[in-house]
């Protein structure tokens, strides 16, 4: 039996098992078209088209529609051409940097992946999620603002506390001050202020005269001063800056007022006030500060020989320290040049004292106050004077020495800083009280140690 040889039919792909060969001719079974041999085969017969399916020209068709609907493009400048180019490659870098750290997380995901072997064999994967950055510094975060709110916490205490302690200062500084001059000064600093103001403010002398102790007194004094004297030039309000009381008596109590005032340029000024028993008033001689005579002719040996002087004195090494003083004395700037050296400009020959002598004594002392930083009645004024100057109210006169050359002698020291008649008045009375006290102590001492013999 002859083996059957195998073909595949050209029209319908069916496989044919024949005993033939292709020269001779086959025919498929299944569709009946010829092939092979030396005629040309006979074409299978054609498929039935269903109605649905669209026929060559409805294609044709559609075709010249959708060619026809095509319209032009303009893409309009080459500028805007090539920024959208660069816009669509920095998308495309932007994707493919997108891609490439999504496969370096899934990367990561995978090495932080657990894999483990069950007893049975099998092999178990547990999977870690990745956490978000917000998720994973939050507790960074949390640890950083809670320091954050110490800190805070911490210097708004420690503000409270120096707040307190300046209360607590002021407070100390308050209780410190007797309450009945709490309530002086809450009751009379504010026409204190108006007295002064009044009194710097007045374009004329005879309105200035109205706001100072004892005017009708010093009407003359005032005006002759005023005609050799120029009035320091203060603009503004006086705001007050210091303040201090002195206390003159204590039965019956009488009281004067110091003050340190600045006006609305910086300059400086201070004043003494002092009650007439209606209103409070300036105690002008001491803020002159006035003189009987003026000191540039009096230094000069022209005028008058002898007189009454507000002046600025210091100590000077002599040749015998141990039994003389030596005294330069200095007038103080009333008005314009305040310098160091305008003051010195106005030094007075030197005069000598005798340190035993009742001058030299009381001299000595004043001197060695001031030195040591120490103020007659814990005063304010003169805080501004140059170092190791002391301010007196003095006696001054020429005389001739032994070979009757003229020379300045120092008569007597009439009170204590500058303070005009009524304070010294009030001063001198006290001191001659405490002397007359102080003897009858000594007399009366005396009398029990007599008693005793």
């Amino acid at each position: 039996m002859s083996a059957s040889k195998v073909y595949l039919c050209p029209s319908c792909q069916s496989v044919i098992r024949s005993d033939r060969d292709v020269s001779e001719g086959l025919k498929c079974d299944s569709c009946g078209s010829s092939f092979g041999g030396s005629g040309s085969g006979i074409a299978a017969p054609k498929r039935p088209r269903s109605e649905s399916s669209a026929s060559p020209s409805i294609l044709r068709d559609v075709m010249k529609n959708r060619e026809g609907t095509v319209l032009p493009v303009s893409f309009g400048s080459t500028e805007k051409l090539g920024n959208f180019k660069s816009e669509k490659s920095e998308k495309s870098e932007k994707s493919e940097k997108s891609e490439k750290s999504e496969k370096l997380e899934a990367a990561e995901e995978g090495s932080r992946d657990e894999e483990s072997i069950l007893s049975d064999g099998s092999r178990q994967v547990k999977r870690r999620k990745k956490r978000r950055k917000e998720e994973k510094h939050k507790k960074l975060y949390i640890f950083i603002t809670a320091w954050i709110g110490v800190i805070v916490a911490l210097l708004f205490i420690f503000q409270i506390k120096s707040d307190d302690g300046k209360t607590n200062t002021r407070n100390t500084a308050n209780t410190g001050m007797p309450p009945w001059k709490r309530d002086f000064y809450r009751s009379h600093l504010e026409s204190i202020s108006k007295n002064y103001n009044s009194f710097i403010q007045a374009f004329s002398l005879p309105a200035k005269q109205q706001a100072i102790d004892r005017s009708s007194q010093m009407a003359a004094k005032f005006s002759r001063f005023n005609q050799t004297h120029s009035s320091p030039v203060l603009k503004g309000t006086m705001r007050l800056r210091g303040r201090h009381i002195l206390e003159l008596q204590e039965d019956p109590l009488i009281l004067a007022v110091e003050t340190l005032w600045q006006d609305s340029e910086g300059k400086s000024s201070e004043a003494v006030h002092v009650w007439d028993g209606k209103g409070w008033k300036l105690d002008w001689e001491c803020y002159a500060p006035y003189s009987t005579v003026p000191w540039t002719l009096f230094r000069s040996g022209v005028g008058k020989q002898e007189g009454d002087f507000r002046l600025l004195v210091r100590r000077r090494e002599a040749g015998d320290a141990s039994k003389n003083l030596a005294l330069l004395f200095y007038a103080p700037a009333y008005a314009g040049d305040k310098s160091s050296e305008a003051i010195r400009a106005t030094e007075s020959p030197e005069i000598v004292v005798d340190r035993k002598s009742e001058v030299g004594e009381r001299m000595s002392q004043i001197l060695s106050d001031v030195e040591e930083g120490k103020r007659p009645m814990e005063s304010i004024l003169g805080i501004d004077d140059l170092s190791r100057m002391a301010r007196v109210f003095v006696s001054l006169a020429w005389e001739e020495d032994e070979t009757g050359k003229p020379q300045m002698v120092l008569k007597q020291i009439n009170g204590i800083s500058w303070y005009g008649e009524r304070i010294q008045e009030l001063l001198s009375n006290q001191n001659s009280s405490e002397a007359d006290s102080k003897s009858d102590l000594n007399e009366q001492v005396l009398e029990l140690t007599v008693e005793g013999e």
